[in-house]
């Protein structure tokens, strides 16, 4: 039986002048930007504000920018763009063609059933009584906001309620609820430790318009 022969040494590397080792390139960092369609209104705070700075605390860069001062240069990095309650125009078309060429998702946020135009009559929706718009332009805009559904990869709302009639379109939907920021809580807290005990149960609700006064006057 022959003994076990010694280990044998790998070969040295050879040599290769005039070239150094560079260490593979970090990918880049996945910036997400939400496009808000109604930047005047409360939801804007809800859907935009307080979602990008979640976003943030998560680690990864995100901010926030209306429909009508997006840029291009907004893009830049983009790995993940939110529409929220953005209505369809060529404008917005080119901004999803332009986030898609630098490798982009879209995505379409909604927090109100805005996508089924026929929903869209006083007595139904009784925002159009109290604030005294015109049946006919919130059906347009009911239309505009459902095919700006057709321009994303996927969906987002705030409720399991909502997300039913965007998985209706054939679309792949995520709920994520509407939440508070540290100073709502703290105030809140801070309410309620100071308001002595009677014991009653309140509801709040905190809207952003008077739109929602039938279904109060039933509760």
């Amino acid at each position: 039986i022959e003994p076990p022969s010694a280990p044998v040494a790998p070969p040295e590397p050879i040599a290769t002048p005039g070239v150094e080792a560079v260490p593979a390139p970090r990918p880049a960092p996945t910036r997400i930007l939400f496009v808000s369609g109604e930047a005047h209104t409360p939801g804007h705070t809800y859907r935009c504000i307080r979602l990008a700075e979640a976003t943030r605390r998560l680690g990864l860069p995100a901010h926030f920018v209306s429909i009508e001062g997006v840029t291009p240069a907004d893009l830049d990095s983009c790995r993940l763009v939110i529409l929220w309650r953005v209505q369809r125009s060529e404008h917005v078309e080119n901004l999803c063609r332009l986030a898609r060429e630098q490798g982009a998702s879209i995505a379409f946020d909604i927090d109100d059933l805005m996508v089924v135009p026929d929903f869209a009559t006083p007595e139904l929706i009784d925002g159009i009584r109290t604030t005294n718009s015109i049946t006919s332009q919130v059906r347009d805009l009911f239309v505009r906001i459902r095919q700006s559904v057709d321009l994303a990869d996927f969906c987002l709302c705030t409720t399991e309620e909502l997300a039913y009639w965007l998985r209706g379109e054939g679309q792949d939907t995520y709920v994520v609820p509407n939440t508070f920021d540290d100073a709502t809580f703290f105030a809140a807290r801070r309410a309620a430790a100071s308001r002595p005990d009677d014991g009653l149960l309140r509801i709040g609700y905190a809207g952003g318009t008077r739109t929602h006064q039938k279904d109060f006057a039933r509760a």
